[in-house]
């Protein structure tokens, strides 16, 4: 399809990455997502009771939850031409590791507020489901299913209370943000 690709052969291959890539939305960082979720909320009870009282601050959440616990951490990307970014020049070719959690946490971007929880945040200029060409095409599967999990437990539970001493970030990759340990119960 020219969909996909002009060029004979790319198809398959293309298709492929594209199937990969929802899938994996779907998987691990998804889960990184919900996790990071549950436990920003459970740390921020007030904003919990702005979304039981506003579920169209549910998207917000997940795009400030996802700004400040970006599942991804890192991503790689080649330099198309030479470039100059605040007087360093990148030339063309070369290749750069981009800190997703880092620069989600700018403060010349996020200001003085960048790593505090905000869901009313006004600048959405995160990169952690990326842009353009290289935005995520499972990051509306990501936000839908953490959107899912959320509904269903709110239905039954109004507060989100999580045991703090026993709660495990990863530490095996760098590349990931997630948590290997979340016990969440219900405060009712």
């Amino acid at each position: 399809s020219y969909l996909v690709s002009r060029k004979p052969g790319a198809v398959q291959t293309d298709v492929a990455v594209m199937a990969a890539s929802i899938l994996s939305g779907g998987g691990e960082t998804t889960q990184a997502l919900t996790g990071s979720l549950f436990y920003m909320l459970a740390n921020n009870p007030s904003e919990l009771k702005n979304i039981i009282s506003n579920n169209k601050l549910i998207t917000p959440t997940l795009n400030e939850v996802a700004r400040l616990e970006s599942p991804l951490q890192f991503s790689q990307r080649y330099v198309m031409k030479d470039t100059v970014v605040n007087d360093f020049t990148v030339k063309k070719g070369e290749r750069l590791l981009l800190c997703l959690g880092s620069a989600n946490r700018d403060e010349s971007v996020f200001g003085d507020s960048a790593n505090s929880f905000g869901i009313r945040r006004t600048n959405t200029s995160i990169l952690t489901f990326g842009r353009g060409a290289r935005h995520c095409i499972g990051s509306s599967l990501a936000k839908l299913l953490a959107e899912a999990v959320l509904l269903t437990f709110l239905e039954k539970n109004k507060h989100i209370k999580i045991e703090n001493k026993l709660t495990v970030w990863q530490t095996e990759s760098a590349l990931m943000r997630c948590l290997e340990t979340l016990i969440v119960k219900n405060n009712n």
